[in-house]
């Protein structure tokens, strides 16, 4: 199991690696953190993260999957507006368009919208 320090570390050079375009690298890195970590890491954006690297790839069922781990209520709420994006780009990339389009007004009633 990693420590705080070493998670906080991995997870910084995986967002770094997204930021720069490597998405390859980002990936490789994220998944071992979530891997190392049981899935259980100290950081939740993390999922959220590697959910995004998953819909630019156009797997919307692995998105969902790491953002299944996001909506069990310890994410305050303007966090929790992005992950619903997330969730609803997801969706559509797998033709669930109607559950799309509410998860989009979710996100949009709690970004004020």
């Amino acid at each position: 199991m990693l420590n705080i320090d070493e998670q906080k570390s991995l997870h910084i050079l995986g967002y770094l690696y997204y930021r720069m375009g490597l998405y390859e690298k980002a990936e490789k890195i994220l998944k071992s953190l979530l891997v190392m970590t049981e899935n259980n890491p100290y950081d939740k954006s993390i999922f959220a993260l590697t959910a995004s690297l998953a819909i630019m790839q156009k797997n919307g069922a692995q998105a969902l999957e790491y953002l299944q781990n996001l909506f069990d209520g310890s994410v305050f709420v303007g966090r929790q507006a992005c992950y619903y994006l997330l969730k609803a780009q997801a969706l559509y990339l797998e033709g669930r368009r109607d559950e799309a389009k509410d998860t989009l007004d979710k996100y949009l009633l709690l970004k004020g919208n």
